[in-house]
């Protein structure tokens, strides 16, 4: 059985159907159509909320090595919106008790929920061997004073379907701390390097060599005035407590043998720079007088220098100094003691 439309319904929808027809031949097959658009909820941009506990100094060189700042920095990145956010890019410049020392470019790639928070480390690289007037403030971060810092900068971040780029605005404030307080170096004698030099035979001169290992995050400089070198009783070659077969090396001095060393001379550690994590060495010289040293010190100068092992023992106030702003004596336990136990140059 064929159904049959009543005709007025019928008209109705062979008019409607060609309508379209005529509608879809005259709209144009273009991309990027929309000419216009209102938002219908405020975009707001990210915020940014710095994590104290995870911003901080983590390494200060002195200016004689490199005046190098090395930061972490961390922060909460707050999305109000209702809606999720990637952020792309972050350009920023740094400011450090009020001076620019660094500007860079991040590009995160952070995705951050609607209505939620994700996290954001970075790590900052910066001299200041240009900005003498930040030295001080940031030495303080290590004896616990905070110092405070701005981030300033444009953001360029994502809807799902819209891109936004911010102006250059102040991003977030907070203050540094140092990651942790000044260490001082450990101080021992590098075995081996021992020399008896004689240019003249009146002013014969023994070399050794100091080396401090700085342990910390923050460098410094080394001093010493009138480290004084003493020497302990000479003994024979085959004495198992100099001689170099034995396992572990020549045996520390006694108690009874300190107390029996005779001083032969002094000499000066001029200013070292020990950077942060690293170790510096320096190279002493001592120059005799043998007529000026009582008898028995004379003589032990005159066995050492014919060949006969010798150990000596340096003694004296070394200081490390943070930039001028104290001076801190290097610790002692332990004696700093070694052995001449090579041939003299010059004999």
């Amino acid at each position: 059985m064929t159904r049959r439309f009543p005709l007025g319904k019928t008209f109705a929808l062979a008019t409607a159907i060609a309508f379209a027809g005529l509608i879809g031949g005259c709209v144009p097959r273009i991309v990027g159509e929309i000419t216009d658009m209102s938002p219908v909820v405020d975009v707001v941009a990210p915020r940014f909320v710095v994590d104290a506990a995870g911003t901080r100094i983590d390494r200060f060189d002195p200016p004689g090595a490199g005046a190098g700042l090395a930061l972490t920095i961390a922060v909460d990145v707050l999305n109000p919106n209702a809606f999720d956010l990637l952020l792309e890019r972050v350009e920023y410049g740094l400011r450090v008790g009020g001076e620019r020392i660094a500007a860079n470019l991040l590009e995160p790639g952070l995705l951050v929920p609607a209505l939620g928070s994700a996290r954001l480390v970075w790590s900052v690289e910066a001299s200041l061997a240009d900005v003498p007037g930040l030295w001080r403030d940031v030495v303080g971060t290590f004896a616990g004073a905070p110092l405070p810092f701005e981030v300033e900068g444009q953001l360029r971040f994502l809807s799902e379907v819209f891109v936004f780029t911010t102006g250059v605005r102040p991003l977030f404030t907070g203050e540094l701390r140092a990651r942790q307080a000044i260490d001082p170096p450990t101080v021992s004698i590098v075995a081996g390097r021992e020399q008896a030099i004689v240019a003249r035979a009146d002013a014969p001169a023994l070399r050794f060599t100091l080396s401090f290992r700085n342990p910390g995050d923050v460098g410094y400089f080394v001093s010493a005035r009138s480290l004084q070198l003493a020497l302990l009783v000479p003994r024979s070659a085959s004495d198992a407590r100099t001689e170099g077969a034995v396992v572990g090396g020549p045996l520390p001095p006694t108690p009874t043998e300190l107390a029996e060393a005779l001083p032969v001379g002094t000499v000066d550690l001029p200013p070292l720079p020990v950077p942060a994590g690293a170790t510096a060495e320096a190279d002493l010289l001592v120059v005799l007088d043998p007529a000026r040293l009582p008898p028995a010190a004379a003589a032990r100068v005159e066995a050492l220098l014919k060949g006969q092992p010798t150990t000596y023992v340096i003694s004296g106030a070394l200081v490390y100094d943070v930039l001028g702003v104290d001076s801190f004596a290097v610790p002692s336990s332990e004696p700093l003691w070694g052995v001449f136990d090579v041939r003299p140059l010059g004999r």
